[in-house]
This record gives C-alpha cells, structure tokens and sequence, in this order.
C-alpha cells in the first residue's frame, strides 16, 4: 500500500515536471541572492521567536508558513516573485514578500468582530517596508528614511502585533 502511494506520487511529479518550465522560473540574480538571504535571516529569527511564544504562552498559539511565489500570487493576489512568509495568530496575520527588488515588504490584517460574532479580516495594512543592502558578508538593513534597524528588534515587533488580541 505505502509502496503503491509513492510509486502514484512520483508518476504524478514527473507528468507535472513535463510541462514545460514555469513562467516564474528566471535565473537566479544577485538581487535575488540578497533578498532571499535577507528573507531567509527573518524566516530563521520568526521560527525561533514563533517556538519561543508558544513554549511561553498559555492559550494563544502562532503559526509560521512559507508562502511560495505562486501562494502569494494565487490566493493572497500578492505579486510577490521570489515568495515570503506569514506569521498567524487566532485573530491576527503579519506576511513579509517581496514587493520591489531591494526590499521586504511586511503588511498586517487583523480579524474584526461582527455584530453577530463573526468575524472578517481587515483590509491589509503595510506595516513597514524593510531595505537592505549586502555589506560583504552582512545585510545591512534601513527603513524609508535611511535610518538602521535591527532584525531582531522587528522580529519581536511583528510577534508583538501579530499576538495582540
């Protein structure tokens, strides 16, 4: 049974992979190399930051997804190329993508409680836009006006928002 499952799933991998390339599918740039070492250093602060929380927290729980390019195009409408990440809570979600080249965008939405109860996201709201550069082996990152920020320090800030009932 378990070796008929894999057998049925590798035949389903192959069909797909010869459809041709995906039209996503470019060279990797050094643009590209940056950002996705720059996205990878928040993914690893937010899955360390996510374990932390909910080790601590008594009821409320995060979640931490990878978003691939086509999730954030496909169902968030995100034209993200190169992909992200979200941060969810019960009522809350913080998802960081790409927007531009040299930069992470980091937008919020939050769940509104209806009259009966129910509850409806929030349109999104941009929370920050995030600049980086490559300092030889460091990534230096900058806020709109120039001005440093620390990874960390956003990292606990994102978790603060994304907790808050």
């Amino acid at each position: 049974m378990a070796e008929d499952f894999e057998n049925e799933i590798k035949e389903i991998a192959r069909s797909a992979g010869q459809g041709g390339t995906s039209s996503r599918a470019a060279a990797v740039t050094e643009t590209d190399k940056v950002f996705l070492a720059a996205m990878e250093e928040f993914y690893v602060l937010t899955r360390r930051a996510v374990t932390i929380f909910n080790a601590e927290s008594g009821s409320v729980r995060l979640s931490l997804q990878r978003l691939t390019p086509d999730s954030l195009d496909l169902f968030l409408s995100i034209p993200g190329r190169r992909g992200g990440f979200s941060v969810s809570s019960p009522s809350r979600i913080v998802i960081l993508f790409d927007e531009d080249p040299s930069g992470l965008t980091v937008i919020g939405k939050k769940r509104k409680t209806e009259k009966d109860g129910e509850g409806k996201l929030s349109s999104a709201i941009q929370l920050i836009k995030i600049g980086f550069v490559s300092e030889g082996d460091a990534i230096d990152y900058r806020d709109n006006s120039g001005g440093e920020l620390d990874p960390h320090g956003l990292v606990a800030l994102f978790i603060r928002w994304v907790s808050a009932a």
